[in-house]
């Protein structure tokens, strides 16, 4: 039996009890009120250690953490501080734009791992859209041959993305396309480094 949803009082910080009298440990990116009345969607993961409840407020939190895990060296912690310091909404729009700065002010998240975050996550379409409204649309709409000629040589979209912007940044949008070709493989070589 997996529990999906808790509602409830709760008696500490990590404490919900629900109206049947039972106790669950349910860990959650905000700090729980004692005293407080909560409904929590809940995830449910096993180690081999432990049993762990996540508790989140809404749908697209659950969703955002289940994508942040997937991503290589991001544990339950990192993924909650994530969601603490920006919400789902905001760390759509720094993995889409590339905002390594963002990601950073989560504890426990460091510029490889903001990177890997940037270029691996896979942001859940209802984010996606509302972290795309967050994110200003920078590249001019000739960027787009450019992007899918980097995808064509084997790079994550949000890698070729961020090296195209660095190239328009570095060049200005009215540079020729193999000016900004090049620039763009140059940004993605000094982020290899």
């Amino acid at each position: 039996m997996m529990i999906g949803y808790l509602e409830g009082r709760v008696i500490d910080e990590d404490l919900v009890l629900t109206a049947g009298g039972v106790g669950y440990r349910v860990r959650t990116a905000e700090p729980l009120e004692p005293g407080q009345r909560v409904r929590l969607f809940v995830l449910t993961t096993v180690s081999d250690t432990a049993i762990t409840l996540y508790g989140f407020a809404r749908r697209q939190d659950e969703a955002m953490f289940q994508a942040l895990r997937q991503v290589d060296g991001v544990g339950p912690a990192a993924a909650l501080a994530l969601l603490a310091e920006l919400t789902a909404e905001g760390v759509a729009a720094a993995v889409q734009s590339g905002d390594a700065d963002a990601l950073t002010r989560a504890k426990g998240i460091g510029r490889r791992t903001a990177q890997r975050l940037i270029d691996n996550t896979p942001v859940p379409a209802g984010l996606a859209q509302a972290g795309a409204a967050r994110v200003p649309q920078a590249l001019p709409p000739d960027a787009e041959p450019l992007i899918g000629a980097l995808r064509r040589m084997s790079f994550p979209e949000q890698e070729a993305r961020r090296a195209v912007t660095g190239a328009v940044a570095a060049h200005g949008p009215e540079a020729g396309q193999t000016t900004l070709l090049r620039a763009a493989l140059a940004v993605l070589r000094e982020g290899a480094a």
